[in-house]
């Protein structure tokens, strides 16, 4: 499931994020290994309700005991004044009109109650890392289960970096670049902590905003694709 905003009626564009979604498809479906028809993406959203169908959709259409939920958003994100909360952008969000936007909380009380046992989060935008104050803070335990990771572009007080020009967002370009080019010396099938952990020492290396990430049980060991770098 993957989830882009590139184009704003009341916020700056971020025309990268357009290229982040082509690239992650074929990824997804060439390295990843997911059927085309279960690829779901959503560009420039104008509802929450768009989103959360289509999460529907990838839920469904995942097996319970043997699939995996994989969901990707990039977009501005900002935190609600009132309490902190991570508030995700749609293409009609105004900033300082809270309800425009989509509230992560929704999104992880959605994925909460899927009976898919691997899933993993990858959210690009400003103070994502808020999202992991929330995951920590007053979980259920059916929100807690094997098989979770969420990884995020920054933490809850920190913007992230989408420099214009770059056919990227740093975030993203860094999870594409790995899992595109493989991890030098790295093991034979990229986990998702593997790819965490070298996103995050290529950030700490070029002085970027440094990812956050949270782990739900073994969601650390989820395998995610072969490591191309030892491919000929």
């Amino acid at each position: 499931m993957l989830i882009g905003v590139s184009d704003y009626t009341h916020l700056p564009p971020v025309p990268s994020i357009k290229n982040n979604l082509a690239a992650l498809t074929e990824v997804a479906l060439l390295g990843l290994g997911i059927p085309q028809s279960n690829v779901h993406t959503v560009e420039n959203p104008t509802s929450a309700a768009q989103v959360h169908e289509r999460i529907d959709l990838a839920m469904d259409a995942a097996d319970p005991v043997s699939g995996g939920l994989f969901i990707y958003y990039a977009g501005h994100g900002w935190t609600d004044p009132r309490n902190g909360r991570l508030l995700l952008g749609l293409a009609d969000s105004n900033q300082y009109k809270v309800w425009t936007a989509m509230e992560f909380d929704r999104i992880r009380e959605q994925v909460a109650d899927s009976p898919v046992g691997s899933r993993l989060l990858i959210l690009d935008s400003c103070y994502s890392g808020a999202a992991l104050d929330t995951l920590s803070a007053g979980l259920s335990s059916a929100s807690r289960i094997e098989g979770t990771y969420v990884m995020t572009s920054s933490n809850a007080t920190n913007a992230s970096r989408a420099p214009r020009g770059d056919r990227f967002t740093t975030f993203s370009g860094e999870i594409i670049r790995l899992l595109t080019d493989g991890i030098q010396g790295g093991p034979p099938v990229i986990d998702t902590d593997t790819l965490f952990r070298h996103v995050r020492a290529s950030c700490q290396e070029q002085g970027w905003p440094e990812p956050s990430r949270q782990i739900g049980r073994d969601g650390d060991r989820v395998e995610l694709m072969i490591n191309r770098w030892r491919q000929p």
